[in-house]
């Protein structure tokens, strides 16, 4: 099967290595990588590592394109195409956020907080993915990926809507915890984070059960 590349998704990858690559000769010599649980800066890289992060989003925009020509469920994507190149832009804004964290960090701009920034970020980005998980198709890359959703297609179907429905209000609820404070903020992202991932997992299960069971049970 011939592979065809949709060039104009990898648009926003490139802009975004130019940019940085303009930006290079500007930065800091140290750029900060990563930040603790109380958003204090505890690890730095080059600035020229600092680009490795451009071209990890080419590197992904690759790879997504390659999913329906690599997935054994490859001919399902054609029912969802356009959700799997909108997951990536939207992917891409997310990173290309997260490089801007980094560089208002390293320039000591901080009139807009790290942590408030990055959680809005995340927000938004699970309320897009909770949008589209119901208009997923089955395959096995893309999605909530439980032995029970990839075996039973009506199980994946049923699993993404409740999932979906759950990262939205999930990622909805991110954003509103950015009023709490900053220690209080962390607590409930991560409990946050953890119900999101877990509870379609046991839908999945649950939804596995009450249709089939067990053959020995």
């Amino acid at each position: 099967m011939k592979i065809k590349f949709n060039w104009r998704l990898m648009l926003l990858p490139f802009i975004n290595l130019a940019a940085i690559l303009c930006l290079l000769p500007f930065l800091p010599e140290q750029i900060p990588m990563h930040f603790n649980y109380q958003w204090e800066i505890d690890g730095y890289g080059s600035k020229l590592s600092f680009i490795l992060m451009p071209l990890l989003l080419i590197g992904l925009g690759l790879l997504f394109q390659l999913l329906p020509h690599i997935d054994p469920l490859g001919k399902n994507y054609a029912r969802f195409q356009k959700r799997v190149d909108h997951s990536f832009i939207a992917l891409s804004l997310f990173m290309i956020g997260t490089e801007l964290i980094m560089i208002l960090a390293a320039a000591s701009i901080d009139f807009i907080k790290p942590d408030i920034l990055f959680q809005g970020l995340f927000g938004l980005l699970f309320m897009f993915l909770g949008n589209i998980f119901p208009k997923i198709k089955h395959n096995y890359f893309m999605g909530i990926k439980t032995p029970w959703t990839i075996s039973n297609e009506d199980n994946w179907t049923m699993t993404h809507r409740f999932g979906g429905k759950l990262w939205f209000l999930g990622g909805f609820l991110a954003i509103l915890f950015i009023v709490l404070p900053k220690e209080l903020r962390t607590i409930a992202l991560v409990i946050d984070l953890i119900v999101i991932t877990l509870a379609p997992m046991i839908y999945s299960y649950i939804y596995f059960r009450k249709t089939r069971g067990y053959e020995n049970a």
